[in-house]
């Protein structure tokens, strides 16, 4: 798949964000280790502010993180597959049955739903 470089003014902040994200899960995972060591709360606060800041976002990205994924797109492609099956599996038929359900209960309640919307109703002459 062709990679495209789209000019957008915000692509700076937007990288920041994903960077931002994916430190907060590893210090979400691994912030019991963490903070044990020295310094790691200074060293994240000035690695946040240079990706926030100096464009250290954008560079990141274009420097390691893009050519990783890119070389693990297929991987990722498939496991997004299997993904993807395993779900539709597990609910297979679910949302067929809850729109008929709904169809249902809609037809059956339809005058009480129907009265919600009435528009023949006047208060002192003006539609409400």
């Amino acid at each position: 798949m062709p990679h495209y470089h789209l000019p957008c003014p915000g692509r700076q902040w937007l990288t920041y964000w994903m960077l931002f994200s994916a430190l907060y899960v590893v210090d979400h995972l691994l912030g019991w280790f963490l903070d044990w060591v020295p310094l790691y709360g200074t060293a994240k606060l000035l690695f946040l502010c240079v990706c926030a800041y100096l464009n250290g976002a954008t560079y990141l990205y274009s420097r390691y993180l893009k050519p990783f994924l890119a070389s693990k797109e297929e991987q990722i492609d498939r496991e997004l597959g299997k993904g993807f099956s395993f779900v539709s599996s597990k609910f297979k038929g679910s949302m067929t049955r809850a729109a008929e359900s709904g169809a249902a209960l809609a037809a059956n309640h339809s005058d009480d739903i129907m009265g919600q919307f009435d528009i023949d109703k006047v208060n002192d002459g003006e539609m409400i």
